[in-house]
């Protein structure tokens, strides 16, 4: 099962009763159809899942397991430039790589919103941060 977090005491069961998933996705970075979202009910779905694993340790993991549980193999990948580390607009910016940048993904390590001195992409933390505060 590609979900990480998954109880191992639950895994059998939570396949016989979501399925086969052969993908997950990260959801740091996920858009939906709205309308979609709203006529599968998917979020009183998940919300109903993570209340039920307060009563049955299923998963681990804050939001991601649910998630992929309730959405499974029912979504697209988003092209890489939307996605993106900090790491893959410094390589960019170097001219090491020509795949484009559009959004910056902190997934991970050190974020700007830490107020520390040593993150990827600090330029552009920046520059847009300074426009929201």
């Amino acid at each position: 099962n590609p979900i990480r977090g998954l109880h191992k005491q639950s895994e059998t069961k939570l396949r016989m009763e979501f399925g086969k998933i052969s993908k997950c996705f990260n959801a740091g970075v996920y858009l939906m159809h709205l309308q979609r979202w709203r006529n599968q009910n998917i979020s009183e779905r998940i919300r109903e899942l993570a209340l039920r694993n307060r009563e049955e340790p299923l998963y681990r993991g804050g939001s991601q397991p649910p998630f992929n549980l309730i959405i499974g193999d029912d979504f697209e990948d988003l092209p890489k430039a939307w996605n993106s580390g900090a790491s893959d607009y410094e390589r960019y910016q170097r001219g090491e790589s020509t795949e484009p940048v559009c959004l910056i993904h902190y997934k991970g390590g050190v974020h700007p919103w830490e107020n520390r001195k040593d993150f990827g992409a600090k330029d552009v933390w920046l520059r847009y941060g300074r426009q929201v505060s």
